[in-house]
């Protein structure tokens, strides 16, 4: 008797396919929703991103292998139900109708969840990279530069107010006022500034309160400007290598009833510390952001 071809062998093998799309399924699943966590759970930029990167290279490289894995299986069994279906194998037609509709359903879930994660993490990097991060950057530079515009204006007045106290005096040479230091004293003391310097009309020092905070480079100009009765002020970093220390020469010409110069006032402010840090910070971030935005196509992509 002529044995019945066994039709256990394909339903194993139909079997077979099923259990690893279903588990490519579940495995796509389980890689969006961790994606979503780390999406909420980290920001751009920060050491979690950019470690939690690697763990998602990872996960792309199973993903890649796993289709690489069911495209061989499936490729396998296709190949192997079109020679069934040419050879005229009884029930090929059924099983190819039902590979068809097998392969149909487990398509459909896979392109939603494409789609679905495909949005989700577009929109979360548009959102990361979009304009109001710029708009931040700009602003806080512009908060910045104009707090130095006003600590320049402030030191400059501060200045100018002392060298009218100071023209009462009329001549800075006289050597019957040796009361000139203590009354420089008085003055730093009462208006907070760490060096205060007066010349007279020919730009020879002639008294100094304080320490100072920086060498006599870049003075000379502000005080050949007071003399010529044009107040100036400066702003400069203290040393070269300090970079969060920077403060405020401001100049002012010291004028007699008869409104001539005969000298010049000179004081140096330091700016806060804090200041300048907040500033170096929001550079920074914003510098780090710009590098991350070259990338930003590497990174959809990825």
């Amino acid at each position: 008797m002529k044995e019945l071809p066994n039709s256990s062998q394909p339903d194993r093998n139909t079997s077979r396919v099923r259990r690893y799309v279903l588990g490519m399924i579940l495995f796509l699943v389980f890689a969006l929703v961790a994606t979503q966590i780390f999406l909420r759970q980290t920001s751009v930029g920060s050491q979690k991103f950019v470690s939690a990167t690697y763990v998602l290279w990872t996960a792309t490289a199973l993903i890649v292998l796993a289709l690489l894995i069911l495209a061989t299986l499936l490729g396998r069994n296709l190949i192997k139900l079109y020679f069934e279906r040419k050879s005229g194998q009884v029930g090929s037609r059924f099983k190819a109708k039902m590979v068809r509709i097998f392969v149909a359903l487990s398509l459909l879930p896979a392109v939603l969840l494409f789609s679905l994660a495909y949005t989700l993490v577009k929109g979360s990097i548009e959102q990361w990279f979009s304009a109001p991060a710029v708009e931040l950057h700009k602003w806080s530079l512009a908060i910045a530069e104009q707090y130095y515009r006003e600590a320049g204006a402030r030191a400059l007045s501060l200045a100018e107010n002392i060298a009218a106290k100071a023209g009462a005096r009329e001549r800075l040479d006289n050597p019957l006022q040796p009361d000139l230091e203590q009354a420089l004293s008085e003055m730093r003391q009462l208006y907070h500034i760490e060096n205060l310097r007066i010349y007279t009309r020919n730009g020879v020092l002639a008294g100094e309160s304080g320490s100072r905070l920086s060498g006599a480079a870049g003075v000379d100009v502000l005080v050949a400007a007071a003399l010529e009765g044009v107040p100036q002020s400066q702003l400069k970093a203290i040393a070269p290598g300090e970079v969060l220390r920077q403060m405020i020469w401001a100049a002012a010409p010291i004028r007699n009833r008869k409104g001539e110069v005969f000298g010049a006032i000179v004081t140096e402010t330091e700016i806060p510390n804090s200041v300048r840090f907040q500033e170096i910070s929001v550079m920074e971030a914003y510098d780090a952001y710009q590098r991350l935005q070259s990338r930003e196509s590497a990174l959809r992509f990825n």
